[in-house]
């Protein structure tokens, strides 16, 4: 059960972490943003 916390925790951090890169590329691409 520990790993399976721990295994969705750093899913969790993982999937937050790519979703900001993708917001903060898709600013960044955006004329004059």
């Amino acid at each position: 059960m520990t790993n399976y916390l721990i295994r969705r925790g750093v899913q969790m951090v993982l999937v937050v972490f790519l979703a900001t890169i993708a917001i903060y590329i898709l600013l960044n691409a955006v004329p004059g943003g």
